[in-house]
């Protein structure tokens, strides 16, 4: 009986360990160099893709702008500038959408102003990471 007990115990602190282990080593922040990051960016599409009001998308749209700076400031921290083209790229792609969106939203009447005034304070900083 103890040595059932004992195996018992044994295997779940097993998988308490193993589970921890896979909780705890799941990071913050997903960065282009992580294995994850794939799947971050398809997240944060289907995320954007599906909102309908033209200024809840530009506002998406411009936090994952702000999310290519703060990845394109990590490599550079991390030293790994290979990474940097593509998260401009990325970057430039998204602005294009931000433009996108504003110009269809104005033709069809709706008033993306204050949208488009949060996009213009951000790209301020923006423009401070491209210098």
């Amino acid at each position: 009986m103890r040595r059932i007990l004992w195996r018992v115990i044994i295997c779940c602190l097993f998988v308490v360990g193993i589970t921890g282990t896979a909780v705890w080593s799941h990071p913050a922040v997903v960065d282009p160099d992580h294995r994850e990051y794939i799947a971050k960016l398809i997240k944060e599409a289907l995320q954007v893709g599906s909102v309908q009001d033209p200024v809840e998308k530009i506002l998406g749209l411009l936090e994952m702008a702000e999310g290519r700076i703060g990845e394109i400031e990590r490599m550079e921290e991390k030293n790994k500038p290979e990474y940097i083209p593509g998260l401009v790229g990325a970057y430039r792609t998204i602005v294009r959408n931000i433009e996108a969106t504003a110009k269809q939203a104005t033709g069809e009447g709706i008033d993306v102003t204050e949208a488009l005034e949060a996009v213009e304070r951000s790209t301020k900083k923006h423009t401070e990471v491209f210098d």
